[in-house]
């Protein structure tokens, strides 16, 4: 069984690729473990013919695990990194067709479509229009298979090793004497891994034989019988995903020495990852092969300049000496203690080069590390971060006193590193009843626990994204020039579309990209976190160990700046959607907890809009902006009502403003003296809930405190542009002048009801309902951090857009609740 955003995510991969009965049919594996047929059937409600054929796709894909035990029968399981892999078919292909071409990335993409394939049916399938292609894709194939990019599909790939493992781990603790020790404990279980690999590997020795060559005579003899290596016709092959992920650690480690370095370095590394890659059979390798600075140089094109990046005594030294002196930048020479050790890439052993895979790698992991405690922290977490991870374990006032920070600002901010699982904690009694009051504790990075638990936050970043892409898919407008452009006469003459559908086409062309570029980031630092530094205990080829870990966490600011490729946010999305340094959105899902509270350092907003009588579920938070349209009609009782209701939320600040539908409200509306009483009453009820913490602004602005201390300006406005009869609205620019001429400058937090133009705005015709003034007044308003509005119900979102100097945002929220039924939360730095 996997953890709520795994299953979700899972779930979300099997419904895109095998459709939604496949889907339920896995959602039942994840969320309740090994199920038998009739058990399936129960818990899913469909068919037994229909579950079965899900099954049986599954199992063709890699997806599903047999399992068969004395007391149970046959069982499945769902092979949650299987599952999980299927992410990266995209890069698989692309590798393949750079390393064989188009006719390997064929070859690869038609077993990807297919899970395991027989030779003859590859062949005959991507030949049948072309025969006389035939001997291309037999060649390419002998490349996949004989280089192991392609590998057989065994009996014991379809089983569950789970279960042999814990038979071979207790046959292991059955041979230890006495009371075993958790040295010994750990020795068996690595005894029965390799035991269980060694099997794996033996299973997996088939997929080529020898032949008889044809000679040119037509004729053999047996003395001189010559014989070549051909793919076996009768075994299936599948893809060989730690190959291909040899492919991607390399480029990566690449980057990061290019990022450290200069291209030239990087150039030097490139060509000893090149001259070992034929040998790198997983990116569990510890090392590399040794390989030699003649080696390496055959890697290195002629036409690179290596001078540019390295200062030399020598006017014209060689390249090979160039070679010398950068892989000695690479093994850090120069410093030979444990530290230098420990930033190093390669190591130098005579004239032998090794590529430190696990060295790399840890650091790696390292970064990412700091980068998401950079993120939700800031330079100060990152400080006690590194610290214990270079010191060890280390008390609280020894943690503030190397830091150098008070123990104020230590204790609050190791409570929060802790409750994200970044860092743990440690007890040590000082007696033998273990009495509290007599207990120490002692922090420390726990780097496995730490991992898992933002590979969950990158699953669930995952989950939002191809929940994006799906609502951006099926949004109306996009949904019929999609359908129109899958016409056949449309496909070959894209001229049909008019000049709108061809926009609406590119925007969501250009949507796609940018999720597609963001789905690509997270899935890197996925793929650092799991494959690279937790391969031994979390993705050792058996499954998927659940980590234990909050439901909340944020988007690594190492995989991807959010305002960057992702500037609008639907409301329906898992918590949380984005987060930067200076601000976090959350969207708040029910059966989702959100994060807790940032800190001291930070106030935490809840914006709604648009509740028109209504009550919904608001999560809590330091203040409470409602951004208009209170009533339904606006009728005097409906507004009575949800005043009421919101006194009665938990928030110690409370900022409301009308809305177009509020007429109880508008004093142009008093067209009879009962109106005018009315409206009046109204008015004077809701302006005397200030001892309530309840503030009811009228185009004028307010300084308020929050509970975290900090002093916010906010100004708040109820007007919008006229649509068809109601309150607070205006027909003219003039009239929009004069009303938002009356925002200072230095507001900080501004509500409207109105949302700007193109900002959130979009209705269901397509049309932008927002004011072009506000938006033309916005652009001076550079202290302004957060706008708040609602009034297009189908709209509803948030987006960040950069103000004034770069660095400094501005998050927008389109909190109508009308149709989400959610309420976003912002979090703020003071």
């Amino acid at each position: 069984m996997a953890d709520a955003d795994t299953c979700r995510l899972c779930t979300q991969i099997i419904g895109t690729h095998f459709g939604p009965l496949t889907a339920k049919v896995a959602s039942a594996l994840l969320t309740r473990g090994r199920l038998s047929l009739p058990q399936l059937v129960r818990f899913t409600g469909m068919k037994p013919r229909t579950v079965r054929a899900s099954i049986l796709m599954l199992v063709q894909h890699n997806i599903l695990w047999h399992a068969h035990t004395d007391d149970e029968g046959e069982m499945l399981e769902f092979n949650t990194l299987e599952c999980l892999l299927r992410l990266r078919f995209g890069r698989y292909a692309w590798l393949a067709e750079s390393l064989f071409g188009q006719s390997g990335a064929e070859i690869v993409q038609i077993v990807l479509d297919h899970g395991k394939l027989r030779p003859p049916d590859i062949l005959s399938r991507l030949s049948r229009y072309n025969p006389k292609s035939a001997s291309m894709y037999s060649q390419s194939l002998y490349k996949l298979v004989s280089e192991s990019y392609l590998k057989p599909s065994t009996i014991l790939s379809h089983n569950s090793p789970r279960d042999k493992r814990i038979k071979y781990e207790a046959e292991e603790k059955a041979r230890i004497s006495g009371f075993p020790t958790a040295r010994e404990l750990r020795e068996a279980m690595v005894t029965a891994g390799a035991r269980l690999r060694r099997e794996e590997a033996a299973a997996e020795k088939v997929g080529l034989k020898r032949k008889p060559k044809e000679q040119p005579s037509g004729r053999t003899s047996k003395k001189n019988k010559v014989t070549e290596e051909v793919v076996d016709d009768e075994v299936y092959f599948r893809v060989n995903f730690d190959k291909f992920n040899i492919h991607i650690r390399n480029r990566l480690i690449e980057s990061a020495v290019e990022e450290r370095f200069n291209h030239s370095a990087a150039v030097v590394m490139r060509a000893t990852l090149k001259a070992t890659e034929s040998k790198q059979m997983s990116v569990s390798e510890i090392r590399s092969d040794p390989t030699s600075i003649a080696a390496i140089g055959m890697h290195i094109a002629d036409d690179e300049n290596l001078t540019e990046g390295l200062v030399t005594g020598t006017k014209k030294p060689s390249d090979s000496s160039l070679t010398k002196e950068y892989l000695g930048l690479l093994a850090c020479a120069d410093n030979p203690t444990p530290v230098g050790k420990a930033a190093s890439y390669v190591s130098l052993s005579g004239n032998k080069i090794n590529v430190e895979f696990d060295t790399i790698s840890k650091r790696l992991g390292r970064r990412v590390l700091e980068a998401v405690t950079r993120e939700r922290h800031g330079d100060d977490g990152v400080r006690i971060v590194r610290l214990l991870l270079d010191v060890g374990k280390m008390d609280e006032k020894h943690i503030a006193k190397v830091a150098m920070m008070a123990n104020k600002d230590v204790r609050p901010l190791l409570s929060a590193l802790s409750s994200e699982y970044l860092i743990s904690t440690q007890e040590v009694p000082r007696s033998t009843d273990r009495n509290p009051t007599r207990t120490f504790y002692l922090w420390h990075v726990d780097l496995t626990n730490a991992y898992s638990a933002l590979l969950v936050s990158f699953y669930k970043t995952l989950f939002n994204i191809g929940a994006r892409r799906q609502a951006e898919r099926e949004e109306p407008n996009v949904k019929a020039v999609l359908t129109k452009r899958e016409r056949t006469d449309v496909a070959q003459d894209a001229n049909l579309l008019t000049r709108m559908e061809r926009e609406v086409l590119a925007e969501w062309e250009r949507k796609r990209e940018m999720l597609n570029v963001l789905e690509m980031r997270v899935e890197e630092a996925v793929f650092i976190l799991r494959d690279l530094e937790l391969g031994g205990s979390l993705a050792d080829h058996y499954g998927f160990r659940t980590p234990k870990c909050p439901s909340h966490t944020a988007l690594s600011a190492c995989c991807v700046s959010s305002e960057q490729y992702l500037r609008t946010i639907p409301f329906g999305l898992s918590c949380p959607v984005m987060t930067t340094q200076g601000y976090a959105i959350h969207v708040d899902v029910e059966g989702t907890p959100l994060p807790p509270h940032p800190g001291p350092g930070w106030t935490r907003f809840v914006c709604i809009s648009d509740t028109h009588s209504h009550q919904y579920r608001v999560p809590s938070g330091d203040v409470l902006l409602h951004a208009g349209d209170l009533s339904s009609w606006g009728h005097s009782s409906q507004l009575t009502t949800t005043i009421e209701w919101l006194k009665s939320l938990d928030h110690p600040v409370k900022i409301i403003v009308a809305g177009n539908h509020d007429l109880c409200l508008d004093q142009e509306w008093a067209s009879s003296k009962t109106w005018a009483d009315m409206i009046e009453q109204t008015r004077a009820y809701v302006h005397s809930q200030v001892s309530f913490g309840l503030y009811y602004l009228e185009h004028e602005p307010l300084y308020f405190t929050a509970p975290t201390g900090r002093v916010w300006k906010v100004y708040g406005s109820p007007a919008a542009p006229f649509y068809v009869q109601g309150a607070f609205q205006y027909e003219s620019e003039a009239e929009a002048q004069a009303i938002y001429d009356r925002i200072p400058n230095d507001t900080e937090i501004l509500i409207t009801h109105t949302p700007p133009y193109r900002i959130l705005d979009k209705t269901r015709r397509g049309k932008y309902a927002g004011c072009e003034t506000l938006l033309s007044r916005l652009k001076d308003l550079s202290d302004c951090r957060l706008h708040v509005f609602g009034h297009i119900h189908e709209a509803a979102g948030s987006r960040v857009d950069e103000v004034g100097n770069p660095g400094l945002f501005r998050v927008s929220v389109n909190a109508a609740m009308e149709r989400t039924r959610s309420a976003t939360v912002v979090d703020l730095r003071n």
